[in-house]
């Protein structure tokens, strides 16, 4: 395979050096039309899943600036078709914690998926910029390319769902859990054949370019153009992926639940995405027409490069011109860089005082941030009113520190059984965390957590100890 491609590139360069000792003459201005095909895809990692790649193409206009004889510019607009599919394993058990139904009371949604097979389409118009290089026939191309999207959809069918709700029945003591009974119109049971679709929101994708082929002239006018082209994602290019694969809501008037995109959506039980770094990939082959419309004439005196060739007596002049000017440079470039290092020394000793108090700041916002939430009532999550103002400040903390990510968490005294406490806790931090979203703060910085009664941080034998023990804590997570 080895010595096949370097047969290959010999030969591909010797005849395109043959062409261009040839030439007289070049196209300064070249427009193109062309189309491609090949594998298209929305390349991808899934997990919980396979992923498989599509077949698709496109075409445009294309438009060719030659600066040199070897050298040009490549841009145009293009239009391509993207094509992949997915599916779920079979049997894969997903838990959705903490639904609320219309009778206000709290469970926990299992579903089950069987037969899951999604396929997804996505139009992108491309806009390349790619430099060229041309020697005789043979021509090679490489640079980037804007994809703006224009429409994507996915379409899931032969679905099977079942779906089973479990019930924390706190009513009588003592608490104990309940599996409801199926019932279809409340979206409880097992439903086959389903399907769904949608439209997918896209970012504008980034992608590398290589392009390599041959030209075959036609005419004094016109060129085909037969070559292999790769074009590889750089970017992530969903733009959301905050939504569960099944969503279930027993208000919804034709069926309580809808499927989303795998491409949309995270595991409602880890809040980990089902799939990661979606971007486009495409490998095929493409053929173009070209158009030249002004010839330009390939100058004796100057070289392949567009450079003027220089006699012999230029010649050693202007290398002594060269040899004083790079003399001249490097006696700069030393005295620049003495005066970097002075300036570098004079903003360490700058920073090391500035990083004392900036530490000193820091651990007192901390600190702030790490005083807990007390003196909740018996059984209730309503923030205690004359806290407001120690959580707004801790907003400004969360603000002033957008890299740090939290956990918060809920504790409680030692009244009521260890369930229902930790139920209270979890709904007091979940309350707190509520707080901190409506106040502006990035939902993915915020965890939450409860101990139940399991931590107190004092004994629990007076009333108040136990309402400093009803509490919630913020604390920082590496």
């Amino acid at each position: 395979m080895k010595r096949y491609t370097v047969i290959m590139s010999t030969w591909l360069l010797c005849m395109g050096l043959t062409a261009n000792a040839q030439t007289t003459t070049y196209d300064r201005h070249e427009f193109s039309i062309y189309g491609n095909g090949g594998l298209s895809t929305l390349n991808y990692r899934m997990t919980n899943g396979a992923q498989y790649v599509g077949f698709g193409g496109g075409g445009g206009l294309g438009y060719t600036f030659n600066i040199a004889p070897l050298w040009g510019i490549h841009t145009g607009l293009g239009v391509a078709l993207y094509n992949s599919s997915a599916s779920i394993t079979n049997g894969v058990h997903l838990i959705t914690h903490d639904l609320e139904d219309n009778t206000g009371d709290w469970m926990d949604l299992h579903t089950t998926f069987e037969g899951h097979t999604e396929a997804q389409r996505a139009v992108y118009l491309n806009i390349p910029l790619m430099f060229q290089f041309r020697v005789g026939n043979f021509q090679l191309q490489a640079g980037y390319k804007l994809g703006i999207p224009l429409a994507a959809s996915f379409k899931v069918s032969g679905l099977t769902v079942s779906n089973r709700a479990l019930y924390l029945n706190m009513s009588v003591p003592p608490t104990y859990e309940v599996w409801a009974p199926d019932a279809k119109a409340l979206g409880f049971g097992e439903f086959d054949n389903e399907s769904a679709s949608g439209a997918l929101k896209l970012k504008v994708a980034v992608s590398a370019s290589l392009e390599a082929g041959l030209w075959w002239t036609l005419s004094p006018k016109y060129k085909l153009y037969t070559g292999v082209y790769l074009d590889y994602g750089l970017n992530d290019i969903i733009a959301n992926r905050e939504r569960n694969v099944l969503e279930w809501n027993d208000l919804l008037p034709s069926k309580p639940f809808h499927v989303n995109s795998v491409l949309t959506s995270h595991n409602p039980e880890t809040k980990y995405r089902i799939t990661d770094h979606v971007s486009p990939l495409a490998l095929g082959v493409k053929i173009a027409l070209s158009l030249g419309t002004k010839k330009t004439p390939i100058n004796p005196v100057m070289d392949d490069f567009g450079e003027r060739k220089p006699d012999s007596t230029e010649f050693f002049a202007q290398q002594k011109a060269d040899s004083i000017v790079e003399a001249a440079q490097q006696r700069a470039d030393e005295m620049l860089a003495e005066a970097q290092k002075k300036a570098n020394a004079i903003l360490a000793a700058e920073k090391r005082r500035d990083s004392i108090t900036n530490r000193s700041h820091y651990s007192r916002d901390l600190k702030g941030l790490a005083d807990p939430i007390q003196q909740y009532n018996i059984s209730t999550i309503e923030l205690p009113e004359n806290y407001i103002k120690v959580l707004d400040r801790k907003v400004e903390i969360l603000r002033k520190y957008p890299y740090i990510n939290v956990v918060i968490t809920g504790h409680t005294c030692n009244i009521g059984t260890d369930q229902i406490n930790y139920l209270i806790g979890m709904r007091r931090a979940t309350e707190i965390r509520n707080y901190l979203i409506n106040k502006g703060i990035d939902p993915k910085r915020l965890e939450v957590d409860s101990k139940g009664k399991l931590q107190p941080i004092l004994p629990n034998d007076t009333e108040a100890n136990r309402a400093k023990n009803r509490r919630v804590e913020i604390t920082i997570v590496d």
